[in-house]
């Protein structure tokens, strides 16, 4: 029994309180899928919020970025506007914690417990939201039957596109596996693996280079949730689609724990990618910011 299965109970009888304290907005998430649909439907850009972004906002720093004044100020205009042809993600587990692992779900709930008045000072109960964890299809579900429905429909994305992955030194999106096998080509701009915020002008600067009929693929951090949004604003489609290698990594293995994966950068594990020898990864970058 690990430490987050000890305070399951407690916890959730505290959430299961919170209403006599906190206000819940009743606010719109679509489920993974149901995201996904509209992504294809309608070639939307995305930019997910989370913990990471909510704490950015809040003046905080985070393992790989640190705050920034202006990223925060930005991302709270974000996280409310309602830009055509972009989706504006956030934690379906704001609303729905069905079908989570029990130590996710403490996790949330006491997550939740302390930011519910921050997530209720930019949630607005008459807009409809994408759900931010389409990319974590694996790991945090109870039953993982679905995962591959939710993976094979992500493909579905970029399936007979050019697209260009933005992305950390060592992240290495697709690497090793078959993520992007369906896409008719790969280019790749590579920025730092931390503080990409401190370059965030010339990586948009360089992707704006690129013919608009390329699909960006930002994992970023925050810096790919304002980065979408930019490009999107320029005329590209781009996804903030963080986490959706790894989490790829871990469903290929059926792992039943965040485990590293070598030659990548996996924040969770506190692991680096290191140096790798690949000729066909090293042909596809384009910039190294």
């Amino acid at each position: 029994m690990n430490k987050m299965s000890v305070f399951y109970y407690p916890i959730s009888l505290l959430y299961n309180l919170e209403p006599l304290f906190y206000q819940r907005k009743s606010v719109h998430v679509f489920s993974s899928l149901e995201t996904i649909f509209f992504i294809l439907k309608d070639s939307l850009s995305v930019s997910r919020f989370g913990d990471g972004e909510l704490k950015i906002m809040h003046g905080g720093n985070i393992a790989f970025q640190i705050y920034d004044k202006l990223l925060a100020v930005r991302l709270k205009e974000l996280i409310k506007s309602n830009l055509d042809k972009h989706l504006v993600c956030i934690p379906r587990y704001l609303v729905d914690m069905n079908n989570i692992t029990s130590d996710v779900k403490t996790f949330w709930k006491y997550s939740l417990m302390r930011n519910r008045a921050l997530w209720n000072a930019f949630l607005n109960e008459e807009k409809f939201y994408g759900d931010a964890l389409f990319t974590r299809f694996y790991m945090d579900l109870a039953d993982k039957r679905i995962s591959t429905l939710i993976i094979e429909k992500v493909k579905d994305i970029w399936c007979n596109k050019n697209i260009v992955i933005i992305e950390g030194r060592e992240s290495r999106l697709g690497v090793g596996n078959d993520l992007f096998s369906g896409a008719m080509s790969i280019r790749r701009i590579i920025c730092p693996t931390e503080n990409a915020y401190s370059c965030f002008d010339k990586i948009l600067s360089v992707a704006q280079k690129y013919d608009k009929n390329y699909l960006f693929l930002i994992a970023l951090g925050p810096t790919a949730t304002l980065l979408a949004y930019d490009l999107c604003l320029a005329g590209y489609q781009a996804l903030d689609i963080g986490h959706v290698d790894i989490e790829y990594e871990w469903y290929l293995r059926n792992a039943n724990k965040k485990i590293p994966i070598t030659g990548k950068y996996v924040n969770e594990c506190l692991s680096r990618g290191g140096d790798i020898a690949d000729i066909n990864y090293e042909s596809q970058i384009d910039v190294v910011i």
